[in-house]
């Protein structure tokens, strides 16, 4: 963390499964960077709002992904679709910038990608791994 703190390029943080203000107390701390949680467990869904409002909280990020198999559901836009509402509610609650969507599984499939940034876009996401 020692390389990460002292490199002043590196601005921020993507931390993967996020799931405590503990959590994220330890790398600020440890880091002195700003965070974007990544939610990716049922827990971290949980915790949505804490996690947003963390002072060293840069916005919010899905990995769906994984957030799926916590939740033991489909991985589809439909399935995530409460998910995705609750983490772009815990953004504007905590007055941060719009989260950042998951990824889409299929890179080949323009239309796929497409699709997918659509319906992220219209449930109030502005960016997509």
């Amino acid at each position: 963390m020692n390389a990460v703190k002292d490199h002043p390029l590196i601005q921020g943080i993507i931390f993967p499964k996020s799931e405590s203000k503990a959590q994220l107390d330890k790398v600020h701390e440890s880091t002195n960077k700003k965070i974007i949680p990544l939610i990716e467990s049922a827990e971290g869904l949980n915790q949505v709002q804490q996690l947003a409002k963390h002072h060293a909280t840069i916005t919010l990020s899905l990995g769906h992904l994984d957030l799926a198999m916590s939740l033991r559901c489909q991985p589809d836009f439909v399935s995530l679709q409460y998910a995705r509402s609750q983490i772009v509610l815990a953004c504007a609650l905590a007055k941060i910038p719009t989260p950042i969507d998951g990824i889409t599984q299929s890179f080949t499939n323009v239309n796929e990608v497409l699709q997918d940034c659509l319906r992220a876009r219209q449930l109030g996401f502005e960016e997509n791994f």
